[in-house]
């Protein structure tokens, strides 16, 4: 049926959003399109079509909470799938314009947090790389970087000060045991 890999583009533009808490269904939906050989005359398999088509919706979403969920269903459904050359350098470039602040989208702290953790959980073998270069490009410019730091301590202030708290009193109790004595 024609109608058939239009039908599927849609299902997998739409599915994150709907049902983004089981990207195992999405995965299964992926591989029965590859099976049947639905995108063949295209030239690719389905989850490359599948994973093309969601990352070309990202740019059309404005809601944050739609696309953190679009971010973590991607992450979850194609980590550790092997996609052509073509699809995965597509992904990468349409999930890299996620990661920077500014333009074309402005993204929020935690939209890019989470396209970084996509394409760490979709590229595994580059992960350490970029987070370096990451890190390179934050220490160029020192405002952004003691921000940086400073909103991952906000962030992290709970278990940063459990933490605190917990050497504290253990390095205490350590130095001023009391140890009773002997009953002569």
């Amino acid at each position: 049926a024609p109608w058939l890999p239009r039908a599927a583009r849609v299902v997998g533009r739409f599915f994150p959003y709907y049902h983004g808490h089981e990207p195992a269904v999405m995965r299964d939906i992926a591989l029965g399109c590859e099976r049947v050989h639905m995108f063949s005359d295209e030239g690719m398999g389905g989850q490359d079509a599948f994973l093309l088509d969601i990352t070309e919706q990202l740019s059309l979403i404005r809601s944050e909470s739609a696309l953190l969920t679009y971010f973590e269903c991607i992450g979850k459904a194609f980590q550790g799938s092997c996609t052509s050359t073509a699809a995965a350098s597509h992904a990468r470039s349409r999930l890299y314009l996620w990661t920077r602040p500014g333009t074309p989208f402005y993204p929020t702290r935690h939209v890019r947090v989470a396209a970084r953790s996509t394409m760490a959980a979709l590229f595994p073998r580059g992960r350490r790389t970029r987070s370096v270069v990451y890190t390179m490009f934050r220490l160029l410019h020192p405002m952004y970087a003691i921000s940086s730091v400073w909103m991952w301590l906000w962030d992290q202030w709970d278990q940063c000060w459990k933490w605190i708290t917990d050497f504290y009193f253990t390095h205490r109790r350590r130095r001023f045991r009391l140890v009773p004595r002997r009953a002569d």
